[in-house]
């Protein structure tokens, strides 16, 4: 009877440990929603404040000259778009990160593929006259199991990221490199480049190292957020190293088949 209760006693020791632990990480969760949702809310009420600003200096004044008065739309514009980035940009950082973003992979022939997303993106960087140019060192294509979607936002991301902080005519590179067992495509720019106390923080949610890029667009500060989370869903690895004002190089490494 005594090493039945004993049994029963250490049983339930385990199970509430596995509980206080549980509640732990629970709060944990929550506490990192709360700041997600400070910082989301923080950076919504710029904009919205921007917009409701000039939309009241424009109600009722009739008097306005007509430069001042497209200035004023062209601000609320500008402050309308970034509004609804930043919200649709949270919103799917908040299905990737909480699991509602299935990964599906698929055995994929990597070289055509690269070649596919190099296509894509570069009608974008010609509105900058920057250039794209893909180096790579295998004889055979090699075979990656990957999501093709969820690859393609990584992708888009991270060279959007080269494009944005990088000057016009400047060039963006893409190197593949092949070893036994992985893959290697890193994208390299020549841009503004980003301080080694930065660079750890790159992926926080809504860290910014500078509120605008190099054309004066505001930066919302997901994108390799949502980039390192699908990574990780898919085996991958994310890496960054940077030097100020000489670029930046993003490693994306993802295993073969």
């Amino acid at each position: 009877m005594n090493k039945e209760l004993d049994a029963l006693t250490d049983k339930l020791l385990e199970v509430t440990m596995k509980l206080r632990a549980t509640e732990a990480e629970l709060e944990a969760i929550r506490v990192s929603h709360e700041k997600e949702l400070s910082k989301f809310a923080h950076n919504l009420k710029n904009p919205v404040g921007v917009i409701s600003s000039f939309a009241e200096m424009l109600q009722g004044n009739t008097s306005m000259d007509e430069e001042k008065r497209s200035k004023y739309l062209d601000i609320i514009q500008s402050s309308s778009k970034f509004s609804i980035a930043l919200i649709n940009s949270f919103q799917e950082y908040h299905k990737i990160k909480n699991g509602y973003i299935i990964v599906k992979p698929q055995k994929v022939d990597f070289d055509i593929f690269i070649q596919e997303l190099i296509s894509e993106v570069r009608p974008q960087l010609i509105k900058r006259n920057q250039t794209i140019e893909l180096i790579s060192n295998y004889k055979l294509s090699p075979k990656l199991v990957l999501d093709k979607e969820q690859f393609q936002l990584v992708f888009n991301a991270i060279v959007n990221n080269a494009s944005r902080y990088s000057s016009e005519n400047s060039l963006i590179r893409i190197e593949i490199e092949e070893s036994d067992d992985t893959i290697t495509t890193t994208i390299v720019d020549s841009g503004i480049g980003v301080e080694d106390k930065d660079q750890p923080k790159l992926t926080d949610a809504f860290f910014t190292v500078n509120t605008y890029d190099t054309y004066q667009e505001k930066c919302i500060g997901l994108g390799l957020t949502k980039t390192e989370i699908i990574l990780s869903q898919m085996g991958g690895e994310l890496t960054i190293s940077s030097e100020i004002g000489k670029g930046t190089q993003v490693r994306i490494l993802m295993k073969k088949e």
